[in-house]
Order: structure tokens, then C-alpha cells, then sequence
């Protein structure tokens, strides 16, 4: 979903695993890495045959809460979803539904809303879920910059012996029945 910069990138990676990489956007722009661009409008049917969804897509008021409950009851059983454009572009509450039925196989958020996401919010209950603290797409200076800050106080906080921030727990056996 959204096919600028950062749809391209990813699109140029899909394709080198020999992806069939469909885009939803307003310019329904094509090239060598999509095999197929679709409107707006024709979301839903993106949906239908998607096994991962990447949303790239600019937050505009179209575009709030533009994948819901509806969106993902119209995804194919058990694809993924990848969100690195802005938080409300997901409803949190649906995406949660959806992880909790099967729906949807798992989920990996670089941005929430709000942003950092706070530690009772309910998404963080969801299985299969990874949420990160906005880190991807380092292509701009104040990205990198972003990235840094985050290393090096981590490093700090080990150098205290102090918790470590943005920790992925692994589930164990138990965790998984």
C-alpha cells in the first residue's frame, strides 16, 4: 500500500525473492518491480490475494484507520502485515482482532498510535506481533541519527546494568500452546 519511495524499496526487495508484488496507491504507478497497480478503490481485491501487506502509504484523512476490521476480514487467512508508514493508518483494536482470530498470522509495527506505545495499550496482549520503536526506513539523517541515540543508550543502560529498552521477548514452548 503506497508505492513512493519507501513502497519502492520495498518492492525492489520483494522482487528480488521473486515476489508478484501488487500495489494500492492514488498514482497507481508502475515499473519493472510491479506486476500489477490498483487504486484505491480496488483495496479489497489487493487484499484478497496478498500474502504479506506492507503499508508505505502517506497518512492523508483518506487514509486513517484505512485498514479495519473490514480490510482484514478481506485479507487472505493468514497473511502478514508490515506497517512502517504512521499508526493510524491501522485501527490498533482491529489489527489486535485480527491477530487474536488467525486472520492475520502475525503483524510487525514500526509505528503505533500514539507513538511510543504506552505499556497497557492492548496491542501489546496480540500474539504474533512485533512492535519496534519507529526505527525503520534509516535513509534520512535524523533516521540514523534516531538509530544511534537508541544504540547508544542501550549501551548505557547495560553499562548500569539497567533494563534494556525495545527488548523482543522470543515465546517459549509454554508461550506457544
Amino acid at each position: 500500500m503506497g508505492y513512493g519511495h519507501i513502497g519502492r524499496e520495498f518492492a525492489r526487495r520483494a522482487r528480488a525473492f521473486d515476489m508478484r508484488v501488487v500495489t494500492v496507491s492514488r498514482s497507481m504507478q508502475r515499473d519493472e518491480y510491479v506486476e500489477d497497480a490498483l487504486p484505491l478503490d480496488r483495496l479489497h481485491d489487493a487484499l484478497a490475494q496478498a500474502d504479506a501487506v506492507v503499508v508505505a502509504i502517506a497518512q492523508t484523512p483518506e487514509t486513517i484507520n484505512l485498514l479495519s476490521d473490514a480490510e482484514f476480514a478481506a485479507c487472505k487467512r493468514g497473511a502478514l502485515l508490515v506497517n512502517v508508514a504512521r499508526g493510524p493508518i491501522v485501527d490498533q483494536a482491529a489489527l489486535k482482532r485480527a491477530l487474536e482470530s488467525g486472520q492475520l498470522a502475525g503483524a510487525a509495527v514500526d509505528v503505533t498510535e500514539p507513538e511510543p506505545l504506552p505499556a497497557d495499550d492492548p496491542l501489546w496482549d496480540a500474539p504474533n506481533i512485533l512492535v519496534s520503536p519507529h526505527y525503520a526506513g534509516a535513509g534520512s539523517r535524523r533516521a540514523v541519527q534516531r538509530l544511534a541515540e537508541g544504540a547508544a543508550d542501550n549501551l548505557r543502560r547495560l553499562m548500569a546494568n539497567q533494563p534494556l529498552l525495545h527488548t523482543v521477548s522470543m515465546p517459549t514452548e509454554e508461550t506457544r500452546r
